[in-house]
């Protein structure tokens, strides 16, 4: 029981950490040689966003994941090597 405990009040300092910061910016390694050169593209994700955006930028932000992962109605991937996502601040609740 007190390392449940311990979990808790270790996952509520976590996300109250998180909440705190104004943006948070995921990197995806590119290891493709050939394309090193290239850069990736930047997306944006916001609790306020909406994913019939482009994501293009902070004004035009993806509202979820879901949208930042694939794209509309497709199993093909949105972010590719080398891309950015940039989680915007605010309370993700997917």
């Amino acid at each position: 029981m007190p390392r449940l405990v311990l979990v808790v009040v270790f996952l509520i300092v976590a996300l109250t950490a998180v909440n705190f910061l104004s943006t948070v910016k995921l990197t995806f390694p590119n290891f493709n040689k050939a394309s090193a050169q290239t850069e990736g593209t930047t997306y944006y994700i916001s609790p306020a966003g909406n994913d019939q955006n482009d994501g293009l930028s902070s004004t035009t932000p993806w509202a979820t994941f879901s949208r930042a992962w694939h794209l509309p109605g497709q199993s093909t991937y949105q972010l590719q090597r080398g891309d950015t996502l940039i989680l915007m601040d605010g309370i993700y609740t997917q």
